[in-house]
């Protein structure tokens, strides 16, 4: 199948037999994280073609792309994936899907890893949609 940019998938010939559905083994070429994706997502205009430049706080070092694969590449990636994530998300709405908005609460420990320290709403941000919409699609997919 193809995804167009609206988020609609065409699938080749009107034919779902040409689909495939199996184990696979994925190899990333970037460690991102939620924090990590949301600063690309909102950083949009910022050049990233220095790799010593990029602020840690932004884009740790453990979580930049390795195996040739440019940062600016993967960010470009990112943006993309997100934009036609949002698009889907929006036609899964119009079509009436539902939203349940329930609140997440983080818990900050101590240094003994038990005790809570603090206790607060956990930010749901375009980054979390993003991988929210994707596994939506997945299982949307197979169970077709």
């Amino acid at each position: 199948w193809k995804m167009n940019l609206d988020g609609s998938l065409q699938s080749p010939n009107n034919s779902k037999d040409e689909v495939w559905y199996g184990r696979t083994v994925i190899k990333s070429c970037a460690r991102l994280d939620y924090s990590t994706a949301q600063n690309i997502i909102d950083s949009k205009d910022h050049d990233l073609t220095n790799n010593d430049s990029v602020d840690e706080s932004m884009w740790p070092m453990s979580r930049r792309p390795t195996g040739g694969h440019t940062m600016n590449e993967v960010a470009a990636d990112v943006r993309l994936m997100h934009k036609v994530a949002m698009a889907r998300r929006k036609l899964r709405f119009d079509n009436g899907a539902l939203a349940l908005n329930g609140v997440k609460l983080s818990f900050r420990l101590d240094s003994d890893g038990e005790t809570p320290m603090m206790c607060a709403p956990y930010p749901i941000r375009d980054s979390n949609r993003l991988v929210e919409e994707y596994m939506l699609l997945a299982n949307y997919l197979v169970a077709q």
